[in-house]
């Protein structure tokens, strides 16, 4: 039972956890998607992120390499990231760095407008007015999302103070912000439509 103990808790235990580490220099590199981008050849894989106690979310942690996480969703499975979570919560750990979520979301939304716009490269379309576009709509959408930052920060000092006619004022300049955004989404979508060739909805 000893020897068993032994070889099992301790050797293939060991064993299994540096394969899987090694893994994902390769395997990782091979299966899943790049949904932040292709700018080297790193994927995402929920599989092997089971794997590898979260390290599959690879293309993530390429793009955003100063994220503590490698799944950035709470229900991605990524063991590491709950434990920190866990000693943050007991304020054994601070200065966590994580990305903005719009930041995010612009990366994604720049992937999937490089990924379709590869598609169509053999229709030989011009799609110089539709990189204009995007370009513009991912500038918008990233100033504004950094000024909706600036206004939550603030509207959370204002709580913080007990300053209520501040907090009122912020919270109408949220509301607007937030429009904004919304709309430079919808515009994404349009460009997203008409990049596929198909008529948008309201067309």
């Amino acid at each position: 039972a000893a020897v068993g103990g032994f070889v099992w808790a301790g050797l293939a235990r060991t064993g299994f956890t540096h394969h899987g580490t090694l893994l994902i220099n390769s395997a990782a590199h091979i299966w899943g998607t790049q949904p932040y981008g292709d700018a080297n050849s790193s994927k995402d894989s929920p599989i092997l992120a089971f794997l590898t106690f979260g390290e599959g979310y690879h293309n993530f942690h390429h793009t955003f390499q100063a994220d503590y996480r490698n799944g950035h969703r709470w229900y991605h499975f990524d063991p590491s990231k709950w434990w920190i979570n866990f000693f943050a919560f007991l304020r054994l750990k601070r200065g966590l760095k994580s990305t903005p979520d719009w930041h995010i979301e612009d990366k994604r939304r720049q992937a999937s407008f490089e990924n379709a716009a590869l598609a169509t490269a053999s229709e030989e379309r011009d799609l110089t007015a539709l990189q204009a576009r995007m370009k513009a709509a991912r500038t918008n959408f990233k100033s504004q999302s950094r000024a909706l930052d600036k206004l939550l920060d603030q509207r959370r000092a204002a709580r913080k103070e007990r300053q209520a006619a501040r907090r009122q004022e912020l919270e109408e300049a949220i509301a607007k912000m937030r429009d904004d955004i919304a709309s430079i989404r919808a515009e994404f979508a349009l460009i997203m439509s008409d990049l596929s060739g198909a008529k948008p909805a309201s067309a």
